[in-house]
């Protein structure tokens, strides 16, 4: 993982921004694999779970790649 940005300081409005754009990222995700499983009722919890996951290891990858 890249640890550059460690010590650094990042203004609050940054990471309110950097936190909105995350949820939004995952909510779109999690919509994308409501649809793919038709719709599915009672498994909002695990789509969103599981998009999480993926938007999250997605950046920790491109992080560590430079991509």
């Amino acid at each position: 993982m890249n640890t550059a940005h460690k010590n650094q300081y990042v203004p609050a409005s940054q990471m309110e921004d950097d936190l909105s754009q995350l949820q939004l990222e995952v909510a779109h995700r999690a919509d994308e694999l409501w649809r793919r499983e038709g719709n599915g009722r009672g498994s909002d919890v695990e789509f969103w779970l599981q998009a999480e996951r993926e938007v999250i290891e997605h950046r920790l990858f491109s992080a560590e790649t430079g991509a």
